[in-house]
């Protein structure tokens, strides 16, 4: 698999080509249920880097795999 480098995921001009490099560099995420609201803070987050949409949603759901309150904890880092 090609590696992207890291600085391309926080590109505003995302095309589709850029979303498909995404997801293969991302492995899936478990199937798991995200807490809605701990996702929808996630997703705003992320679109602080990202326009897109499926992007946000793809790199905070890996957050909220790796930890549940990932978000939650970072807002109260206030960064």
């Amino acid at each position: 698999m090609e590696s992207i480098k890291y600085t391309r995921f926080f590109e505003k001009d995302s095309t589709p080509d850029l979303v498909n490099e995404i997801k293969k560099f991302f492995k899936p995420t478990k199937d798991m249920q995200y807490d809605p609201e701990e996702l929808a803070q996630g997703i705003k987050v992320e679109h602080e880097h990202v326009s897109n949409d499926v992007i946000a949603e793809i790199v905070a759901k890996h957050h909220l795999a790796e930890d549940p309150a990932y978000y939650s904890k970072l807002a109260t880092l206030k960064l």
